[in-house]
């Protein structure tokens, strides 16, 4: 199930706390496992590292590779540590 993305600055205390608490976990993920995918080290070279990664920054497909790795990118902290964690979303 898709949920919306909100404005960073219209998250609640609680809701920015589970979005940094996520976060948090993610980063560990990456630090004990470097190539675990649903760690935030890899979602970051996916976007940024072209030998992980096809990023398409001045491409014509950088809008749809970008809305695909943003709903990519979304569901990890979902699952982070639910079900605090679950209705976190990437604000924008």
């Amino acid at each position: 199930m898709a949920r919306s993305r909100r404005d960073i600055n219209s998250l609640s205390p609680s809701g920015l706390s589970d979005l940094i608490h996520a976060i948090d976990i993610l980063r560990a993920r990456s630090t004990a496992d470097p190539d675990d995918m649903s760690g935030y080290g890899f979602q970051a070279a996916l976007h940024n590292d072209g030998s992980v990664g096809p990023c398409e920054h001045g491409s014509d497909l950088f809008l749809p590779w970008h809305r695909a790795h943003l709903r990519c990118f979304g569901k990890p902290p979902q699952a982070a540590d639910p079900p605090r964690t679950a209705n976190v979303t990437v604000p924008h």
